[in-house]
């Protein structure tokens, strides 16, 4: 759940577009695209839940890779994982058993992922799934 809403942490506030409707615009920090997501309802209620938190004009409090992957490595330990938590492994695993083996084309996957090059992409499409 928390990967799918990544993108939030990085919402500025004030995001909004001619339309009317609240917008995620932001860029990708890796590759420097642009990043435009419409707020649908669930996402509004959890920006109005935690509002007033965050610092530097983001909507929410941005932890770091560092923190998030300690998180997920405590959280695989009580759960008796084998295989150690961390964000990439998360990421990775929402494209490929998430994403991919249910039908998401692969080209939106890659955008999902802020892919420049869809042969990125292909290198999770192969990895064999569980």
């Amino acid at each position: 759940m928390r990967s799918a809403f990544k993108v939030l942490f990085y919402v500025k506030k004030g995001s909004e577009k001619p339309n009317g409707n609240l917008w995620i615009i932001t860029r990708r920090k890796k590759t420097n695209t642009e990043s435009n997501i419409r707020l649908l309802d669930v996402p509004k209620r959890i920006i109005e839940k935690y509002k007033g938190l965050a610092r530097d004009g983001h909507v929410f409090p941005v932890p770091s890779n560092g923190s998030c992957n300690k998180i997920l490595k405590e959280i695989g330990r009580q759960c008796g994982f084998k295989v150690r938590l961390t964000y990439h492994c998360l990421r990775h695993t929402n494209a490929t058993t998430v994403l991919l083996s249910h039908g998401v084309p692969i080209e939106t996957v890659s955008r999902l992922l802020g892919h420049t090059n869809i042969k990125t992409t292909q290198i999770y499409a192969s990895a064999p799934r569980k």
